[in-house]
């Protein structure tokens, strides 16, 4: 399952996040899209050999970043971390990173529900200062 990590982390702060994706099939993982959660600002990220990133506004002004393979991508029985800043909103709430993990056969496996998914998105709690 795709997740980002810290869980936790304070509101206004500027947060290196992290985004593990492994790969959970016998085909490797392509591309990975990762929605930005509703008042967290997308900063940079650190480039990572094999894969070109690019960004994308939306009209709900939210941000997807795409990490995208120039080379294999990630192959069955691996994982790999991709690393980005972010700021965090100002004031405390849940903050649902929605992400979207493309494998080599154009399949699609969508990190978008509730905690008790079977493919929930990942959660960090942004805390009052």
């Amino acid at each position: 399952h795709v997740s980002v990590k810290p869980a936790e982390s304070a509101a206004g702060s500027w947060e290196t996040y992290t985004m593990k994706v492994p790969s959970e099939k016998n085909l490797p993982t392509t591309k990975v899209v990762l929605k930005m959660p509703k008042d967290v600002e997308f900063q940079q990220y650190e480039p990572i050999p094999g894969w070109k990133v690019s960004t994308q506004k939306h009209d709900d002004k939210s941000v997807s970043v795409t990490w995208e393979a120039t080379d294999g991508g990630i192959q069955e029985g691996q994982f790999q971390q991709f690393t980005f800043v972010a700021k965090n909103p100002d004031k405390a709430e849940e903050a649902a990173w929605d992400a979207y993990q493309y494998y080599k056969d154009g399949s699609i496996v969508e990190f978008t529900g509730d905690e008790d998914a079977d493919t929930p998105h990942s959660i960090t709690n942004i805390t009052s200062a």
